[in-house]
């Protein structure tokens, strides 16, 4: 059996310039011995040369040497490595929602220190100073009414001012809760420094030893009717954030 190198370039699918950097020329005629020879060094796959040209190869010796398949040929079991296992991480615990509570519900007995709800955070506390806060406002709105008003019974004129304080203040208080609008808090506080700074010195005229002119007066009045003013708009707009959640 007589092959050209030509024909054992295309069955083993080798570029011709590889069967001639072997010396042989694509018209040489090769005999069985030689081809023999030829494929025994090219059953195995190496470098460049890959197993599906080895596989060939290995086929062909096979078929004229009757020889047993190569370890690397076709034939070969390539046993395949086993999957790396990898360490399965411990996936956080679900976070359920905590389920939402009544608004008027009791406070949970079992609850940490730290978890109960602080005593000056709490709605009572708030509802306190704030009535604190509007009495000292109703004090001074009705010293305001007292000498503004052209009632001439004392009495009458005493009774009359602690109700339009009751009522002036409470009204107001309530609209700018209801309406939960910044604005009328605001306004409340202004009309009420105006009230305070003229309670002041008009229930001072009826003193002689105070003198309402005095530099230190004045800032005593201003700041003392600013902090009453702004105690009520603090609680007020702390009390009306409450109730809007």
């Amino acid at each position: 059996m007589t092959v050209t190198g030509k024909e054992l370039a295309e069955r083993l699918g080798m570029h011709p310039t590889s069967i001639q950097k072997a010396g042989i020329g694509l018209a040489d005629e090769l005999d069985s011995d030689r081809l023999i020879q030829f494929l025994a060094g090219r059953r195995k796959a190496a470098g460049a040369w890959r197993i599906e040209k080895a596989a060939v190869a290995d086929a062909w010796y096979r078929e004229l040497t009757g020889a047993t398949p190569s370890i690397n040929g076709t034939s070969e079991i390539i046993p395949t490595p086993p999957p790396t296992v990898r360490p399965q991480r411990s996936s956080p615990p679900a976070i359920l929602p905590t389920p939402a509570k009544e608004e008027n519900a009791a406070p949970d007995a079992n609850l940490r220190p730290d978890q109960k709800q602080h005593f000056l955070k709490s709605e009572g506390f708030m509802v306190a100073m704030l009535v604190l806060a509007i009495l000292a406002q109703v004090l001074h709105t009705a010293t305001f009414f007292y000498f503004v008003t052209p009632i001439p019974v004392d009495m009458i004129r005493f009774v009359a001012a602690v109700v339009v304080g009751l009522a002036v203040d409470s009204a107001a208080l309530v609209k700018t809760i209801q309406s939960g609008r910044r604005i009328y808090l605001i306004v409340f506080a202004i009309v009420h420094f105006g009230i305070n700074m003229s309670a002041h010195f008009r229930f001072a005229s009826r003193f002689d030893e105070l003198d309402t002119t005095s530099f230190q007066f004045w800032i005593d009045s201003i700041i003392l009717s600013f902090a009453v003013a702004y105690a009520v708009f603090c609680y007020a707009e702390a009390f009306a954030i409450q109730k809007g959640k």
